[in-house]
C-alpha cells in the first residue's frame, strides 16, 4: 500500500481507518467465509470504505445504547470469529470508551471472569446476537447488562454518517485503545492495557527496516495475503488485524467459526481464496506434519507458515519444515510480537525454531542456570518509540525493565550466536521437595504427540518428591471404566518409558503415578488454549494429594520394618512377603502354601501388596497379575527370585552396552589423536614457568590460581575459562574465600575459549603466543554433573586431544597436567585390593558418565603418551574437603557439609557411609593445590612402563568414618552445644526424607517455603546420593555371600614421592572439622 505523506505510526487506529476508507475505499482490508458453518460458500470481501462505514455505525450505536462515553467505562466483548472485533477496537474508541474494549476469552473459567470482570468494575458487557455459551454463564454469575451490538450485515449493508473523531497521538497517547488479558497459565488472568502510544509503537515495531544480511518477519507479511488461525480474542489477532492490516493493508482471511480450526479447515478455505502464507496455531502445524497430503498441499500453495503462542516438539515441525518455509513467531501479551529477523548468510531451515530478534528492541538474554537464559526487555531511551511494553497502562510506564520469564537456551553452533530457542517459562519448573528441577515441557510434548486419544498432559510434583503425570483423554464425554483406565494406561505407556529415557533420573514418571482426569472436570485452558498449569493442579489436588498418599504409602511397613532389597536372598524375600501379605489382610494366621485370593484377599490389598514388595525389593517388575498367577507365599517367592536372575542377565546386557559405547568413543578420539604430528624438533624450555590453567574460577582451581601467582617460579599464568568475563567471577570466587584479588595484567590473562575446538576459539596471534611460551598446562576443567551420560562429556573429551595437540606443538613441549577422578576406577577390584598409581584397564563401567568419562580421559592420554614425545600425566583425586590454612568456605550444598547441617537438624548423624565412601583419606583443597604444583612443576618420571605418569594425591593417613565419628559429635557438640545421636544411615535416611514429606506439605508456602525447609534441610536434595551408599553397604560378595565389596584402596606411593606437601598432611583432624562447621553454621 502507498501510504504517500500519510505516516500511520503518528495516527491514532480511528484516524487511519478514517483516512485509508477516504484514500483507498475498493481496498480490500479482510476476507470472511460467507457462512460460519463451510467452506463451500466462498468468502466475502471486506473493503476499506466497508470497514470505515463498519465502524461509523459501531460508534452510533454505543453512543445511543450507552451514551456518550465518559473515558471510563470498560467495555467486555464475546462473539464469533468476525469483523465485529476489529471493528469495535476503533469504533469504540470513536465513542469516547477510551479504556474500550475488554477482548474475554470465552475459554475462561468463570472465575477468571468474575476476577477479571470486578477488577475492571465492568457495568455493561457486549455480546452477539444470540448470545454465545460463555455470555449466558457469564449472565448467571456476574452483575452486569448484556448489550446484544449490530451484527456484521446490519454494520456493512447499512450506511453510517461519519462519527466526528479529533483526538490525536500526541494529546491522547496515555489513553486506552483495548483490553487483553493474560494466558492465565500461571492463575487467575490478569488484564494488560493496550494504549494509544502501544498502538503507535506496535506499528512502528512493525515498520522497522531489518538491519543489512538479514531478512525480517514482518516485512515478508506487509501487504500481502495471510490465513490467520489465531481466536480474535488472541492479542496476536488483534496485532495482526490492527495494527498490521488497518495501517499496511496486510489481508488477513478468517475461518469459519462454527468448527474448531483445523489443518483441514485452512486448506479448505485456501481453495476459496488463495494467500500467501498462514499465522498458525500449534496445533495446526502438528495436525500437518501427520497428514501428507495437507502438508503437501500446504506446500504447494503457501510460501510461510509463521507459528506461535506456543511451543512445537522437534520432530514434528522438521517434517513441515522440509517442505514449506516454517518460522517461530515468539510474543507475549506483555510484549506484542516481536520483530523477528533470518539471517541470510547463517540460517538452516532446520532452525526454524530458533528466534533472532530485531536489536533495535532492546532486549537482553541473562543466564538464569546451565544453558537457559530469561528474555528480558530493558528500556532504553534511544529505542523506546518501538518498546510497546513501557507505554503500557496499568503500572507498565513506571518500569525500567521487564522479565519475560521465558527461558531460551542457546544453539549449539558458535556461530550462531544471537539464535535462540523458547525452553520453557520459569513458572513450568517443576521443583521437587529435594530441590532438584525439571523442565516438563518436553516430555509433555513426546506423551501427546504420539498418542492421538490424548488431550493433555501435566507432569506434576512441586514439593514432592517424585514427578507424576495427570492426564486427559477424548473419552467422548465418558467417564472411564478400571479396565478402560488400564487399557489407556498400556496404551500411553510406551511414550512414557522413551520420554522417561531422555529426562533426569529424579524426573521420570513411575507407572504408579499417572492420574487421569474426569469428563466432568476437563483441564483447564487458556484463550490461546494451552492448558492452565497452576489453575488445573489446583483444580486437581485432592485426587493428586490421594495419587501420592497411596503410591507412597508403602516407604516402610507398619511397625517400621524396612524391606530387604533387592539383593536379599529366597529365606529373606519369603520372609518380606509374607509380612507384607499380613500387614495388607491382617490375617496373622496366613500360611506359605494358602491361597489369598481363595481366603478372600481383595483387590485393593492385592494393589497394597505390589507396591510394598516393589518398595521394599526395588523390583519395579512386580505387577498385580504376578500376585494373580502366583498366589501364595511360596510361588511368589519362587517367581520373584527367577525374576530377579533375570534382572542379573539384564544388568549383563547393560554392562555390555557400556562397555561397547566407551570403546566407541575411544575410536573416535584416537583417530583424532593418530592425526597430531609428532614434535619435529625437541623442546626448548623456558627459563621461567608459563601455565596455562583450565577451570581457574572453581574452588580447586581459585586455590591453584592463587598458589601459582604466589610461586616465583610462575611467569605468567593464562586462565582458559568457558564464560565471557571470567575475570570478573575470578574475583568473585576469590572474594568468597577471602582472597586478596589484585590481579596484575603483567602475570594472569583471562581468555575465553571452547575447547572443543582446535583452536580453542582463540585469534591466531594468541594461540601462537601461547605455543611460544607455555611450559606447563593444567586441566581442571569438567562438569560436575553425576546424572548426564557419558556421550554428554563429548566436548569436554575433544578439549583433552586438543590439549594434547596443543602440546604436542608447542615450542616447550608442555608438561600436561589432567584433574582425573578417584571415581574413574572406583568399582575396579584386584585381588590385592590396591589400585597402583597407573593407568588401569578395567571391564567394569564407572558408576555413572561423569566417572566414564574421566576413566577415557585418562585411555586417551596413555594412548596419546605412547605415540607422542610429550609430558603427559594425570592425578586421581579424591574427596577434596574445605580449606584449612586459608580462609574459605568448604560449599554447603557439597555432600559432606550436607550430612552435617542435614544431621544438626534431625538430631542424628549416620553411622556408616557405605564402602566408597567409609575410607576418610580426603585432602583439603588449599593443601591439594599446593601438591598439585608441586607435582607437575616436579622433573616428569617416565619409564616403559608408566609412559603417562599417573598420582594419586590422597591423605597418607586414612581414617573411617567409624573412628572419626566421635571426634564430629564432639566438635559439633562443641560449636553448637547440641549432641546428635548415631544411628543406621537408612534410618537416617529416612529420617530426612520424613521431616521434609511432613513439613513440605504446608500449601502456602511456596518456593520460598521450600527454600527454607531446604536449607535447613539441605541433604534433602542428594537423597539419591545417600541411598546409594545404603545401597552398597546391603550388597554382598557374590563369592562368599556375607563380606561386603570393599573398593580397592589407591596407593599414593609414587606421589607422596614427589611432594613434601603430600608427606607434610596429617589425618583429619578434629580442629579442622571445627572449623568447618562454625563456617557453616555462620552461613
Amino acid at each position: 500500500m502507498d501510504l504517500g505523506d500519510f505516516n500511520p505510526c503518528e495516527e491514532l487506529i480511528p484516524a487511519i481507518v478514517d483516512h485509508h476508507g477516504a484514500s483507498y475505499p475498493d481496498r480490500i482490508y479482510a476476507e470472511y467465509p460467507n457462512t460460519n458453518v463451510t467452506y463451500d460458500q466462498g468468502y466475502f470481501k471486506v473493503t476499506y470504505g466497508d470497514l470505515a462505514n463498519a465502524v461509523n455505525g459501531a460508534a452510533w450505536f454505543l453512543t445511543k445504547t450507552l451514551g456518550p462515553g465518559d473515558n471510563k467505562e470498560v467495555l467486555p466483548y464475546i462473539g464469533p470469529n468476525d469483523l465485529r472485533y476489529s471493528v469495535l477496537v476503533a469504533g469504540a474508541l470513536k465513542a469516547g470508551y477510551v479504556v474500550q474494549m475488554f477482548y474475554t476469552s470465552p475459554r475462561n473459567s468463570i472465575v477468571a471472569h468474575q476476577s477479571l470482570l470486578e477488577t475492571l468494575k465492568c457495568k455493561h458487557f457486549l455480546s452477539s446476537t444470540p448470545w454465545p455459551s460463555a455470555v449466558t454463564t457469564i449472565a448467571n454469575a456476574v452483575n452486569v447488562k448484556i448489550v446484544g451490538i449490530p451484527s456484521v450485515d446490519e454494520l456493512l449493508k447499512i450506511e453510517y454518517p461519519v462519527f466526528p473523531f479529533v483526538k490525536t497521538l500526541t494529546t491522547n497517547g496515555s489513553e486506552n485503545l483495548f483490553i487483553v488479558h493474560t494466558s492465565g497459565s500461571t492463575g487467575i488472568p490478569k488484564p494488560i492495557y493496550f494504549t494509544n502510544e502501544a498502538a503507535a509503537r506496535s506499528i512502528r515495531m512493525i515498520r522497522m527496516d531489518p538491519p543489512k544480511s538479514f531478512d525480517g518477519l514482518y516485512p515478508m507479511t506487509l501487504g500481502k495475503r495471510f490465513f490467520i488461525t489465531f481466536p480474535p480474542f488472541h492479542v496476536t489477532y488483534l496485532i495482526c488485524n490492527v495494527f498490521n492490516s488497518i495501517p499496511f493493508g496486510t489481508v488477513m482471511v478468517a475461518p469459519i467459526s462454527a468448527t474448531i480450526i483445523s489443518a483441514r479447515g485452512i486448506v479448505e478455505g485456501i481453495k476459496q481464496t488463495p494467500v500467501d502464507g498462514a499465522f498458525a496455531i500449534p496445533s495446526i502445524v502438528q495436525e500437518l506434519a501427520q497428514d501428507p497430503e495437507l502438508l503437501e498441499f500446504c506446500a504447494k500453495n503457501l510460501d510461510i507458515i509463521v507459528y506461535g503462542g506456543g511451543d512445537l516438539p522437534q520432530d514434528i515441525g522438521d517434517r513441515v519444515a522440509s517442505k514449506v518455509k516454517l518460522v517461530n513467531q515468539y510474543g507475549a501479551s506483555e510484549l506484542g510480537l516481536i520483530p523477528m529477523l533470518f539471517s541470510k548468510s547463517n540460517r538452516d531451515p532446520m532452525d526454524w525454531k530458533y528466534i533472532e530478534i530485531h536489536p533495535a528492541m532492546g532486549i537482553e538474554f541473562r543466564h538464569v542456570a546451565d544453558s537457559q537464559h530469561e528474555l528480558v526487555i530493558v528500556r532504553n531511551a534511544d529505542l523506546e518509540e518501538n518498546q510497546p511494553t513501557f507505554s503500557y497502562g496499568g503500572g507498565f510506564t513506571e518500569l525500567q525493565e521487564y522479565s519475560s520469564r521465558d527461558l531460551f537456551i542457546p544453539h549449539p553452533d558458535p556461530n550462531k550466536k544471537n539464535f535462540w530457542k523458547w525452553h520453557a517459562r520459569k513458572d513450568d519448573i517443576v521443583v521437587f521437595l529435594n530441590g532438584e528441577k525439571t523442565n516438563p515441557i518436553s516430555m509433555e510434548q513426546q506423551i501427546l504427540s504420539h498418542n492421538p486419544q490424548v488431550t493433555g498432559v501435566l507432569v506434576v510434583g512441586a514439593q514432592r518428591f517424585q514427578a507424576a503425570l495427570l492426564v486427559e483423554a477424548d473419552t467422548g464425554g465418558k467417564e472411564l471404566s478400571p479396565s478402560d483406565r488400564a487399557s489407556l494406561l498400556e496404551a500411553i505407556w510406551p511414550s512414557v518409558e522413551g520420554a522417561n529415557k531422555v529426562c533426569p533420573a529424579y524426573a521420570r514418571i513411575a507407572k504408579s503415578h499417572i492420574l487421569f482426569t474426569h469428563p466432568d472436570k476437563p483441564m483447564l485452558r487458556s484463550g490461546k488454549g494451552t492448558v492452565q498449569r497452576s489453575g488445573t493442579i489446583t483444580l486437581y489436588e485432592e485426587e493428586i494429594d490421594k495419587l501420592y498418599i497411596e503410591a507412597e504409602a508403602v516407604s516402610t511397613q507398619p511397625g517400621g520394618y524396612v524391606g530387604p532389597g533387592k539383593n536379599a536372598d529366597r529365606g529373606a524375600v519369603s520372609k518380606y512377603i509374607k509380612s507384607s501379605a499380613v500387614a495388607a489382610t491382617e490375617w496373622p494366621d496366613l500360611g506359605d502354601n494358602d491361597n489369598m485370593f481363595i481366603r478372600g484377599m481383595d483387590s485393593l490389598q492385592t494393589i497394597t501388596i505390589v507396591r510394598t514388595l516393589r518398595h521394599g525389593l526395588d523390583m519395579s517388575d512386580i505387577d498385580v497379575p504376578l500376585i494373580y498367577a502366583k498366589p501364595s507365599i511360596t510361588e511368589l517367592a519362587d517367581a520373584i527370585m527367577q525374576l530377579k536372575e533375570n534382572a542379573t542377565v539384564s544388568n549383563k546386557l547393560d554392562i555390555e552396552n557400556q562397555l561397547r559405547e566407551r570403546q566407541e568413543m575411544f575410536k573416535v578420539f584416537q583417530e583424532k589423536i593418530d592425526r597430531i604430528p609428532s614434535p619435529s624438533s625437541p623442546a626448548v624450555p623456558g627459563r621461567r614457568h608459563n601455565v596455562i590453567l583450565t577451570g581457574s574460577t572453581g574452588v580447586l582451581g581459585t586455590y591453584l590460581l592463587h598458589d601459582l601467582l604466589n610461586d616465583h617460579s610462575v611467569e605468567h599464568v593464562y586462565c582458559l575459562n568457558r564464560r565471557d568475563n571470567s575475570r570478573s567471577a575470578q574475583i568473585c570466587s576469590y572474594r568468597t574465600r577471602h582472597l586478596e584479588a589484585d590481579f596484575d595484567e603483567s602475570r594472569v590473562t583471562f581468555l575465553k575459549v571452547d575447547m572443543s575446538k582446535e583452536d580453542f576459539d582463540l585469534s591466531a596471534d594468541m594461540l601462537q603466543k601461547l605455543r611460544d611460551t607455555t611450559t606447563v598446562v593444567l586441566h581442571n576443567a569438567w562438569p560436575v554433573n553425576f546424572n548426564l551420560s557419558m556421550r554428554s562429556f563429548e566436548p569436554h573429551l575433544a578439549g583433552v586431544v586438543n590439549l594434547i595437540s596443543f602440546c604436542a606443538s608447542a615450542r616447550s613441549h608442555p608438561r600436561l597436567l589432567f584433574m582425573s577422578s578417584t571415581s574413574s576406577v572406583v568399582a575396579h577390584r584386584t585381588k590385592s585390593g590396591i589400585n597402583s598409581e597407573k593407568v588401569i584397564i578395567t571391564e567394569t563401567p564407572a558408576p555413572n558418565g561423569y566417572a566414564e568419562s574421566k576413566y577415557l580421559a585418562e585411555e586417551l592420554l596413555d594412548y596419546a603418551s605412547k605415540r607422542l614425545p610429550i609430558p603427559l600425566s594425570f592425578a586421581r583425586i579424591g574427596q577434596v574437603a574445605g580449606a584449612v590454612k586459608k580462609t574459605g568456605l568448604w560449599n554447603p550444598a557439597e555432600w559432606f557439609p550436607s550430612l552435617v547441617l542435614s544431621s544438626l537438624h534431625i538430631g542424628a548423624l549416620p553411622e556408616s557411609l557405605g564402602p566408597s565412601m567409609g575410607r576418610i583419606d580426603w585432602v583439603p583443597a588449599d593443601l591439594l593445590s599446593e601438591v598439585l604444583i608441586e607435582l607437575v612443576l616436579s622433573p616428569f618420571s617416565e619409564s616403559e612402563t608408566r609412559p603417562v605418569e599417573v598420582f594419586h594425591p590422597l591423605n597418607l593417613h586414612p581414617q573411617t568414618w567409624t573412628s572419626i565419628l566421635p571426634t564430629i559429635v564432639e566438635e559439633i557438640a562443641a560449636v553448637t552445644d547440641k549432641t546428635l545421636a548415631i544411628v543406621p544411615l537408612s534410618n537416617w535416611i529416612a529420617r530426612i526424607r520424613q521431616d521434609m514429606e511432613a513439613k513440605g506439605r504446608v500449601k502456602s508456602g511456596g518456593s520460598e517455603n521450600l527454600e527454607t525447609l531446604l536449607k535447613a534441610n539441605p541433604a534433602a536434595k542428594l537423597l539419591h546420593f545417600y541411598e546409594g551408599l545404603d545401597a552398597q553397604d546391603k550388597t554382598q560378595n557374590p563369592e562368599d555371600g556375607l563380606l561386603p565389596r570393599l573398593p580397592n584402596v589407591l596407593d599414593a606411593s609414587h606421589a607422596a614421592k614427589k611432594s613434601d606437601t603430600l608427606r607434610a598432611i596429617p589425618a583429619i583432624k578434629g580442629s579442622w572439622f571445627a572449623k568447618w562447621i562454625a563456617e557453616w553454621m555462620e552461613q
